[in-house]
């Protein structure tokens, strides 16, 4: 049962972890250099507008690296700390 749920709610957790980072860096980089932001829809999931299959993948895999590199550091910090 825990391959069933386990690895794909992980990696939707990733996912919006990551996205999350990515949507509150690039609001910060949009505002200082006054460019207009995508939205967070479009930092979960690529544009609305591109067909391309590569474009959503790329945007889930970078959503998925950063998610998971945010929850080793937070487990890094728990671990040294004795959180």
């Amino acid at each position: 049962m825990n391959e069933i749920f386990g690895i794909p709610l992980l990696l939707i957790i990733f996912n919006f972890v990551g996205g999350s980072v990515r949507y509150i860096f690039g609001s910060l980089v949009s505002l200082i250099v006054r460019k207009p932001n995508y939205t967070y829809k479009q930092y979960l999931y690529g544009s609305k507008n591109s067909n391309n299959r590569t474009d959503k993948m790329d945007h889930s895999t970078a959503n998925g690296l950063i998610g998971a590199a945010v929850f080793f550091i937070i487990a890094t910090i728990i671990i040294k700390y004795n959180i």
